[in-house]
């Protein structure tokens, strides 16, 4: 069910976005963007698989998280190119490394959520 890869290949997508903003690429980069979440559940996985990993005392801060969503819905909202790509840069890409990690770990320890 919880694919490293998928998280891999997000991260990716996302800093491709990111690039392409940065390159002057903003209206390519938010419909892509746009492409790129809706079809992908990914975060959504994370999200609703925080409950099991706080039963385990895995302490994760959702407030941090919400905030991140918030960031990415504003910049969708006021077409903010470079909140777009800070949001999913340093934001969502680093939550998505902290989700990267869980599964990892969940793997080694040989734990099946």
């Amino acid at each position: 069910m919880y694919d490293k890869n998928k998280v891999i290949k997000l991260m990716e997508d996302n800093l491709g976005i990111c690039e392409k903003i940065y390159k002057g690429e903003d209206s390519k980069a938010f419909s892509e963007s746009q492409e790129t979440i809706n079809n992908n559940i990914v975060f959504t996985e994370f999200i609703e698989m925080i409950p099991k990993l706080q039963q385990l005392g895995v302490d994760i801060p959702i407030e941090v998280i919400l905030q991140q969503l918030k960031n990415l819905v504003d910049a969708y909202e006021y077409r903010d190119s470079m909140l777009l790509a800070d949001t999913l840069r340093y934001e969502i890409n680093d939550s998505l490394q902290v989700y990267l990690e869980i599964l990892e770990q969940l793997e080694k320890e040989n734990i099946m959520l």
